[in-house]
């Protein structure tokens, strides 16, 4: 059976190395060297940011592009969330990042005294793990595509062989002749036909029974139905 040809993925690409990421100036929207400490003054908590890393991924999954943006968070990250919707709505799930992360995160860092981690490093991670999210997201929205539509093609495979057999059921002999060779077909065989076959075979089949159904009605056929079965 061919495989199925599924929509394109985010248009996000992969880093050439694992910490490497696409850095950009929110300002000016071009690339800017990583490493500025002119805020480190600035205390930034890794649960704030967490939990604007948890908003910007809520906000593109429900398509909010409210800016949420909470009181309680430091100055620098509130900066940072703002640049970044700079950016535009896609931006965060392609991957790219305003410089302020790496500012945030160094400020975090620097608060805790930890000089083994780098920042660079955590938004070049933290890239990689949101294209590894975004690659899950279209693969669970491509899955339930494909199943809803086995199950449509089921259900409307379905629908045929019902139609197929009360319509065989409504064979009538005194149908006109050029009627009666739409039934040549035994129903068996009408029902191993392709989707596309069925369905012109339906409606054939539904025009000559509903045709033969009103010639029936006509007093005149009843009239010579009625001397049929009762001749003087």
């Amino acid at each position: 059976m061919a495989k199925k040809c599924l929509p394109e993925m985010p248009s996000g690409r992969r880093p050439p190395t694992r910490y490497q990421m696409p850095i950009y100036n929110s300002k000016r929207h071009i690339p800017h060297s990583m490493g500025s400490t002119r805020r480190m003054g600035q205390k930034t908590s890794s649960s704030e940011i967490g939990q604007a890393i948890n908003l910007l991924l809520s906000d593109y999954r429900n398509s909010d592009r409210s800016q949420t943006i909470y009181t309680t968070w430091s100055p620098l990250l509130k900066e940072t969330i703002t640049n970044q919707y700079r950016l535009g709505h896609r931006a965060f799930m392609e991957g790219i990042l305003c410089h302020d992360w790496v500012e945030a995160q160094e400020a975090h860092l620097l608060e805790q005294n930890d000089k083994r981690r780098s920042a660079e490093k955590w938004c070049a991670i933290l890239t990689t793990k949101i294209w590894d999210l975004a690659h899950i997201m279209w693969t669970n929205r491509n899955d339930v595509l494909h199943k809803n539509e086995e199950a449509q093609k089921q259900l409307l495979q379905e629908s045929h062989i019902k139609q197929l057999q009360l319509l065989y059921s409504k064979k009538d002999r005194n149908m006109p002749h050029i009627d009666q060779r739409l039934f040549q077909r035994p129903l068996n065989e009408a029902l191993m036909m392709k989707p596309c076959e069925q369905r012109q075979l339906i409606r054939q089949l539904n025009a000559a029974v509903t045709a033969h159904e009103r010639r029936k009605k006509r007093p005149e056929a009843q009239a010579f139905l009625a001397w049929l079965n009762h001749p003087a």
